[in-house]
């Protein structure tokens, strides 16, 4: 049986899974532009900087980070 901290860090990884498959899928079918997709990352970094000082929040803003930097860069 998992423990309380196992099910969180998994639907943390299941939702960030999910959320990058989205838009990758939106990218590839053109119904969003890569800077509309990093338009969505930068929300989403903005909204995990109120929990900079927790170890969730600053491995949350590390993973935004390295997806804005790779992936989702604005090289492609």
């Amino acid at each position: 049986m998992p423990t309380d901290d196992e099910r969180a860090a998994a639907a943390a990884l299941a939702g960030g899974a999910i959320s990058a498959a989205l838009l990758e899928t939106l990218m590839e079918k053109n119904l969003l532009s890569r800077n509309e997709a990093r338009a969505v990352l930068q929300k989403a970094l903005a909204t995990v900087g109120a929990f900079s000082d927790t170890p969730g929040g600053q491995a949350a803003q590390g993973v935004i980070t390295r997806m804005l930097a790779g992936k989702f860069s604005v090289r492609g």
